[in-house]
């Protein structure tokens, strides 16, 4: 039985340090288990003595110490090692596979989480974590799991993959938002996949209240109560709604924000000052600085009209002129012989950013400038123009 190979590590670690394991069979038989220790016990914690200040005799002439000449066991060493004994047929039989050997794994690990050795549990935690079992000890149904999660490890990735397995995706979802906008550096990848998370655990919010069903329930222990599955907090569907919502929003600007990352750093010719690239790699810019201090300034014209769509922004001139800019943007400078086409592109770049940009009639001077005649700047305009309007049309803006 995997509970008495537990109860033996633990009562022996106890003699060392461990907390006392309630299922000892000194208290069953009333002997007082705190201070007394039984004769076949004396063997195994025997510890020799060290020898007198200033006394020369080579303690292995001593025939009860010769056993143990050159040991320096201290009692930590020997707690660890009880311990270690359970650490290692846990890991044991998880590596082996097999649905026999896992469900007795199991059926170990939940013995060894009733324990109310704290310093025990948090070992085993650690042990499990650096073994590549965090989904078995994730799945332990603890409050002593999540607090050391909590106030110990400090990982929100470990925490909200925590309250997801025990059906708590509430809980879930606000660390992952709370993750998502830490003012501290995070990644921008990183914030985006939290918010994308943090969305779909709202989501499973709505959709049920029951715990997961996979779910390893402890065995033993201290205290009972900790035996059941652990609660959510109870939230409104209004409330969960609301939270999908604005994460959303969130999200499509820092996909947004994600896209003009990218733009920066293909580009070889962008001068952004460090405080500014270190804000568009590291934090969640606000909209109207993503619009007017980077989209506007580095002329993405395409990222422009993705911005005013998303906010729902219909002013009609400046979206207008937006796309005169993409349009212009493939087109000049140019050369055409046509006097028309000339009169065209004049009327077309006309309060765009573009204004200053030539368009010279064939023949005059020699240059090297595009034709605009000869169409070779249509394909590429035609398929920006298709791109940027698949993900323009029918969402939000007009």
């Amino acid at each position: 039985q995997v509970e008495g190979l537990v109860d033996v590590c633990l009562i022996c670690g106890a003699n060392f340090g461990g907390v006392k394991v309630p299922r000892d069979d000194r208290k069953e038989l009333e002997e007082e288990a705190a201070n007394a220790v039984m004769d076949w016990e004396k063997g195994l914690y025997h510890r020799p003595a060290s020898g007198s200040t200033g006394d020369n005799v080579d303690p292995r002439s001593s025939g009860t110490q010769s056993i143990v000449s050159g040991m320096d066991v201290t009692p930590a060493d020997a707690l660890k090692t009880c311990h270690g004994i359970l650490f290692y047929y846990i890991s044991k039989l998880l590596n082996e596979g097999g649905e026999a050997k896992q469900r007795l794994a199991e059926s170990l690990v939940a013995a060894c989480a009733s324990s109310s050795d704290d310093k025990f549990l948090h070992s085993m935690y650690e042990h499990m974590l650096s073994t590549n079992q965090v989904k078995t000890a994730l799945r332990i149904d603890s409050t002593s799991l999540e607090t050391w999660l909590v106030n110990e490890k400090k990982d929100s990735n470990l925490l909200s993959d925590y309250y997801s397995i025990h059906g708590r995706h509430f809980s879930a979802g606000e660390i992952l938002l709370n993750k998502a906008v830490d003012p501290k550096k995070v990644p921008l990848a990183q914030r985006i996949e939290c918010l994308t998370r943090a969305a779909n655990s709202y989501s499973l919010a709505m959709q049920s209240t029951r715990p997961s069903s996979n779910m390893m329930s402890m065995i033993g222990g201290y205290d009972q109560t900790h035996g059941r599955a652990l609660q959510d907090r109870q939230v409104s569907v209004e409330t969960l709604k609301a939270n999908i919502k604005a994460i959303e929003e969130k999200l499509d600007i820092a996909k947004i924000q994600q896209r003009v990352l990218t733009t920066v750093d293909q580009s070889q010719n962008v001068d952004l000052k460090p405080e500014k690239l270190d804000a568009l790699r590291f934090k969640l810019v606000s909209v109207s600085e993503l619009y007017n201090d980077y989209a506007c300034e580095l002329n993405l014209f395409d990222v422009c009209l993705l911005i005013l769509n998303t906010c729902n922004h219909n002013e009609r001139e400046g979206i207008e002129t937006l796309w005169k800019s993409v349009i212009c943007e493939e087109i000049l400078p140019c050369q055409t012989t046509s006097a028309i086409a000339i009169s065209f592109l004049a009327q077309l770049k006309q309060g765009s950013p573009f204004e200053e940009e030539t368009v010279m009639q064939s023949g005059d001077y020699g240059n090297d400038l595009q034709s605009f005649d000869n169409g070779e700047w249509i394909p590429r305009l035609r398929n920006r123009v298709t791109a940027l309007g698949k993900e323009l049309y029918g969402k939000g803006a007009d």
